[in-house]
């Protein structure tokens, strides 16, 4: 089984077992294994999880002061990502190592050393059980390790502390024509996630926190085929919490869920306070494509946790305040004009962890920096001019200095076809773009300024 066995300290020798994830941190609410009194230990520090073939990851998240790895030639280094974990591999955490050990653990059982400390060899020990689960606290030189075996599914802290600990990592974005939210998701570099739709074409971005500051950010990796984008805080606050991610292919149609965001409300602006809604998971790893205007979802979780426009890009957890999901859809009326009722749907942390590692690198996906629409009489009365009659997609907005801007693409133009293949659709133009990573595409379309069919390339990233 593999372990992990302090190396300094007063609990030098002392083993903890793995055998599922873990989470290591001050807080207790939120960790498994709580070093309380080191006050260089973030209250969410690092996250240690199973991989494939017995192999085990470790992930800082966010930690105010880092966490380092110790390798065996004693080359120290911040780990950033996930890192797999060796043999002999030492961790720091704060003021504590641990040992990696992937085999069979050592004379001194963790269980063993609780039970000693039960009968009498700590001053405060404590057990704790309820709804399936057991926790066995010691404490031993001004050490708290609190380890939390989970046996079913229980050990649900209240709604009202959940919220409160979650909105910490829950910020509004801010753009010049459209507001969103989004969640911490690396405390240290101060990086959010929220939608691609949230923050493409924005002039400007303001991120406001929870406690009502602000600070300008920009977006740094941006993948509006996936509807996902990582933006940088510029001005980082001390006190940032990173939302930890959880994993969503553990969910299961029943369990419960959380939204927490800055929908539209009555709150005056300026002065807005995250919101909560809650309700169940109705399907999981659900592949959609909504309608022409969006892209092709490849994995959503459809949920009855109610969000409304400013929700997009905010984060659906857990009952253990885990990112399961970003909040980007809802469903209110069918195509015959019908209500419809309980149907969300959020980007699932499966498909996000996919293109995390690039996009908080700076590495953008398929942007070249355009918003279609469309092309309807809805939208064509959006101009004043009006637009090409016929099919194809609107060029709502361009970014300065995207590819489409490169290649003289202007709002108003009307994308007929990309290459060789007609398109009535963004994931029509997805799917091509996708195809074309790194290559050009000639992009063929109608303008009211130019009467010819218009043809250009565009590079796609």
């Amino acid at each position: 089984m593999a372990n992990l066995r302090f190396t300094s300290g007063s609990l030098s020798g002392t083993n903890v077992p793995l055998e599922r994830q873990i989470v290591i941190g001050r807080d207790p609410a939120v960790a498994q294994v709580v070093l309380a009194e080191d006050d260089r230990v973030s209250r969410e520090h690092a996250r240690i999880s199973p991989g494939s073939g017995g192999s085990w990851t470790i992930r800082d998240l966010g930690s105010a002061n880092g966490t380092w790895l110790i390798a065996r030639d004693g080359q120290r280094r911040r780990l950033t990502g996930d890192h797999t974990l060796q043999n002999g591999n030492q961790i720091e955490i704060g003021s504590t190592r641990f040992a990696f050990s992937g085999g069979e653990m050592g004379a001194t059982m963790l269980a063993t050393s609780v039970l000693r400390l039960r009968e009498g060899l700590s001053a405060s020990p404590k057990w704790l059980w309820g709804a399936g689960v057991a926790i066995a606290g010691l404490a031993v030189a001004g050490v708290v390790i609190a380890l939390v075996f989970t046996l079913g599914g229980g050990g649900k802290r209240s709604q009202a502390d959940l919220v409160a600990t979650i909105e910490k990592s829950t910020v509004q974005i801010i753009g010049s024509s459209e507001d969103g939210s989004g969640e911490i998701v690396d405390a240290a570099r101060g990086l959010v996630l929220t939608n691609s739709h949230v923050v493409t074409a924005q002039s400007s971005l303001t991120i406001r926190f929870n406690d009502g500051t602000e600070s300008p950010g920009g977006v740094i990796g941006n993948a509006p085929c996936d509807d996902l984008a990582i933006v940088k805080i510029v001005n980082k606050p001390a006190n940032l919490v990173a939302l930890p991610l959880g994993d969503s292919s553990k969910l299961r149609p029943g369990d419960h869920v959380t939204a927490i965001g800055y929908p539209e409300s009555l709150q005056s602006a300026g002065n807005e306070k995250p919101t909560a809604s809650e309700g169940s998971v109705s399907v999981v790893d659900l592949p959609g494509e909504p309608d022409a205007s969006l892209p092709s979802y490849p994995s959503l979780i459809q949920h009855q946790a109610p969000i409304n426009p400013g929700n997009s890009g905010g984060p659906l957890v857990d009952d253990s305040g885990r990112l399961v999901g970003v909040n980007t859809l809802g469903n209110t009326v069918d195509p015959g004009g019908r209500i419809i009722q309980g149907q969300y749907y959020a980007i699932s942390v499966r498909h996000v962890r996919d293109l995390l590692p690039d996009l908080e690198a700076g590495k953008s996906r398929n942007d070249i920096g355009i918003q279609l629409l469309p092309n309807s009489a809805k939208v064509a009365a959006k101009f004043p001019r009006g637009l090409p009659t016929g099919t194809g997609l609107v060029v709502w907005d361009v970014v300065p200095g995207g590819a489409a801007d490169k290649a003289s693409i202007n709002r108003g133009m009307v994308v007929t076809q990309l290459a060789d293949s007609k398109v009535e659709s963004v994931g029509a133009v997805c799917k091509i773009l996708e195809s074309k990573s790194g290559q050009t595409v000639t992009f063929h379309g109608q303008s009211l300024d130019t009467p010819n069919n218009w043809r250009t390339d565009v590079a796609v990233p």
